[in-house]
């Protein structure tokens, strides 16, 4: 009977020491990156494409340096969060098409949609300063408006490894996250917990 009533007490203060650790556990971020994966990789193929073809068939147009992004993250302990997040880029090129000449090649302007599961691990939990490490994978998906030629929108794997992020404030805050992927290289933004 003490060994149950011990075994009780323990679990007891296991879940109330559990509970206290996380007092929000729900946060929602809203940043802008710099320099993303999405929009390295698409200059540097356009860059190719139109060196391969001498600018005659294709041609690199727009590309855009920040991506906006927004996540969800629930804090399962102060040192482990599982969410989602969305990332946003846009960008153009032109290509020539039957009867068209170089002059008046067809602009087709892409926009990339990044849907992701992020995992967030807690490196040092004050009330008013976090720093963090996140790894994020996910899939882009591609919409051509008037598409009718040979782009391709075939859906690609994404990802986002940021070794080190930084959070101040306690229930609003601002942050600064250092990585690469879909999400850029510098993410900078407000977060808020509830």
């Amino acid at each position: 009977m003490k060994k149950i009533a011990t075994l009780i007490i323990a679990i007891t203060c296991v879940i109330a020491v559990v509970a206290q650790e996380v007092e929000k556990r729900h946060e929602v971020t809203g940043g802008i990156g710099l320099l993303s994966h999405t929009q390295i990789t698409t200059f540097v193929v356009d860059m190719l494409g139109t060196i391969f073809t001498g600018g005659l068939y294709m041609q690199m147009d727009s590309y855009n340096v920040l991506t906006p992004s927004v996540s969800y993250r629930y804090w399962f302990t102060n040192h482990y969060a599982l969410g989602a997040g969305f990332a946003f880029d846009a960008n153009s090129v032109r290509v020539r098409r039957d009867g068209e000449t170089v002059d008046n090649m067809h602009r087709y302007k892409r926009y990339f949609y990044t849907f992701a599961v992020e995992n967030t691990f807690g490196y040092m939990r004050k009330p008013s300063f976090q720093l963090y490490g996140q790894l994020g994978l996910g899939a882009t998906f591609i919409s051509i408006p008037g598409n009718s030629y040979s782009i391709e929108k075939v859906p690609f794997f994404n990802f986002q490894i940021t070794p080190l992020g930084m959070r101040i404030g306690k229930d609003y805050a601002g942050f600064m996250e250092f990585g690469y992927g879909y999400k850029g290289i510098i993410n900078a933004g407000f977060s808020a917990r509830f």
